[in-house]
């Protein structure tokens, strides 16, 4: 099996971009971002988003965001199809339905200090971290939640107590997020597809792709699985990393066709959907 190193190729100024957007498996989390001591890259295994983007001869940037909901992927899904130019690719990475962002009301306008973010290690009853402009905070217990422990200032103009919003919405969360998780899925899919018609019209090409659809189809080794349950990470380990990007690959030449040479370059200059 041949490991590619990640090089400084794919940030050469001029190339097209390979754009990412998702959560916390499109950053990395685990072996490239907020890496485990005691894990380390023995086979030198590239970030996945970095074999891609040497595989289509693009520069790399990614947007990817430790717990992001859809909305917040969504939002800057939207940024990135502005930004992107003619021969681009965009890779989004959808995350779970049960993630909910709640507006804060009179706060700044600056994307990581406007939401309250909510993420569960599996299912809403059991809350994992509430995500307050860029304070993260561990739950172990909800029931043992209390206000003091999160940045009260950002809830200023809010006219509720903190603990009361958080009861609204765990119980919206619980009673209506969760019971509707399938048809939350489709309706992101339903906007990403808005969004992918907006980007063939520029010449960009799209991929949609959901870790939990994924592992179903392709075994994609995890940090827990790789080392033997020492370590408690959900997110993929670095032979998971270099599957992930193969299985990527592949939907993409499923997509658009054959990645082949064209003037010593990977791409497709108008990434046109294969029939």
């Amino acid at each position: 099996m041949l490991y590619i190193n990640s090089s400084t190729d794919v940030m050469e100024v001029g190339k097209n971009t390979l754009w990412m957007v998702g959560d916390s498996f499109t950053a990395g989390d685990g072996t490239f971002v907020s890496k485990h001591d005691n894990y380390p890259n023995k086979k030198n295994i590239p970030f996945f988003g970095d074999s891609i983007a040497q595989k289509l001869d693009m520069k790399l940037i990614n947007r990817g965001k430790s717990g992001a909901s859809n909305d917040q992927i969504f939002d800057r899904l939207l940024s990135v199809v502005h930004e992107a130019k003619e021969g681009d690719f965009i890779l989004t990475g959808q995350t779970f339905p049960m993630r909910t962002q709640l507006f804060i009301p009179g706060a700044n306008t600056v994307e990581s200090e406007k939401f309250i973010e909510w993420s569960f290690r599996s299912t809403p009853s059991e809350l994992d971290q509430v995500i307050i402009g860029n304070s993260n905070v561990r739950i172990e217990h909800y029931p043992n939640l209390v206000s003091g422990s999160y940045d009260v200032e950002k809830l200023a103009n809010y006219d509720r107590s903190v603990q009361q919003l958080f009861d609204d919405t765990i119980s919206y969360i619980v009673n209506v997020r969760e019971q509707q998780g399938e048809f939350i899925d489709k309706y992101v899919v339903e906007k990403y597809n808005l969004l992918h018609d907006l980007a063939t019209q520029k010449g960009v090409g799209t991929l949609l792709w959901y870790q939990a659809r994924l592992i179903q189809e392709v075994n994609i080794q995890s940090i827990w699985v790789d080392t033997g349950g020492d370590i408690e990470d959900a997110h993929f380990s670095f032979k998971g990393q270099h599957t992930l990007g193969k299985t990527l690959i592949r939907l993409i030449e499923t997509k658009y066709g054959k990645i082949t040479r064209n003037k010593n370059r990977r791409l497709h200059p108008n990434w046109t959907i294969q029939e």
